[in-house]
């Protein structure tokens, strides 16, 4: 059972003998939430100024959050952080607002110089030199969150970033779109020219997303051949052309793969957005209609403009 701040006032002191910092943060808006003790309830005040990630001294969220992790599952996480050459091991724990809302306290405590997570922060190369320890740290946070083959961002980021973007655009007002794509008759690929191949196609159409999508929203490989692609603020006929663009790019291509070898290869979308779908719904909208595009013959894009899902 998740408590309110107030029922957590005893909690707070005990821990705050084994913590050099606690503080409660909005995984939302990424806003630190000020705490005043008044008898023994805490007054709740969320500090327009003031960012979760301002005290890691970086200008953007935490791509591995795990506030935002913990605030989608209600469960614990942990994770270690960097600044000032101090490392800094981090709790996670779910907590109510006085109004009902999830919040998330985060424990902190300076751990530089600790044997923490078994030595892994302590490798060395080859000739016993150690390996930066903020390098290690930012390597595990970005293994957390990252797909190994393309360096997009995986499931599990999407998983966990997409009920964000999902308040946020209600929060906001805003409109949002997701794009599914998958490659045509991958198998074939694989079976006739190698999974080898098969990798090196399914990076060069990750390269052509971020190329295409740039500034605009964020890609993840859902898995295997099929990837995700979300776009705040776009509406669904243009992310239906953005997606009509990376098709008609892709199918124009040819794709270098071994040996002198070429490859051509072709994409079909499925595209969903807030304005005619429940927000909650829209992965599911956007992947029916990336079947639909499957069944009716590959190499299109299907939005509710040709097609209801």
């Amino acid at each position: 059972m998740i408590k309110k701040i107030n029922e957590l006032a005893l909690d707070i002191e005990v821990l705050r003998n084994y913590y050099d910092a606690i503080r409660v943060v909005n995984p939302i808006n990424h806003r630190v939430i000020q705490l005043t003790k008044v008898g023994t309830e805490f007054l709740e005040r969320e500090l327009p100024d003031e960012r979760c990630f301002d005290i890691w001294k970086v200008d953007k969220p935490c791509e591995n959050c795990i506030s935002m992790q913990c605030a989608q599952s209600l469960k614990t996480f942990v994770k270690l952080e960097f600044v000032d050459e101090k490392v800094f091991f981090i709790v996670t724990i779910p907590v109510k607002s006085s109004k009902g809302s999830i919040l998330i306290m985060e424990l902190l405590r300076d751990v530089t110089g600790q044997d923490v997570l078994g030595g892994l922060l302590s490798f060395g190369d080859s000739r016993g030199n150690g390996i930066d320890i903020r390098t290690r740290i930012l390597e595990l946070n970005e293994m957390a969150v990252m797909d190994g083959l393309t360096g997009l961002y995986n499931r599990r980021y999407l998983n966990e970033k997409l009920p964000v973007e999902i308040l946020r655009s209600q929060n906001n007002e805003k409109e949002l779109s997701l794009i599914m794509l998958d490659i045509d008759h991958f198998k074939k690929v694989n079976d006739v020219y190698g999974h080898a191949a098969g990798d090196i196609v399914i990076q060069w159409i990750a390269d052509e997303l971020v190329q295409q999508i740039a500034h605009n929203g964020w890609v993840a490989r859902y898995g295997g051949e099929e990837f995700t692609v979300c776009l705040p603020g776009f509406n669904l006929e243009q992310a239906s052309e953005l997606a009509e663009n990376v098709r008609l790019s892709v199918e124009k291509a040819k794709i270098p793969i071994c040996n002198g070898e070429e490859l051509n290869v072709t994409i079909s979308a499925g595209v969903s957005s807030s304005s005619e779908s429940n927000r909650e719904e829209l992965l599911k909208v956007a992947d029916k209609r990336l079947y639909a595009a499957k069944r009716n013959g590959r190499n299109q894009v299907i939005s509710a403009c040709n097609l209801h899902p």
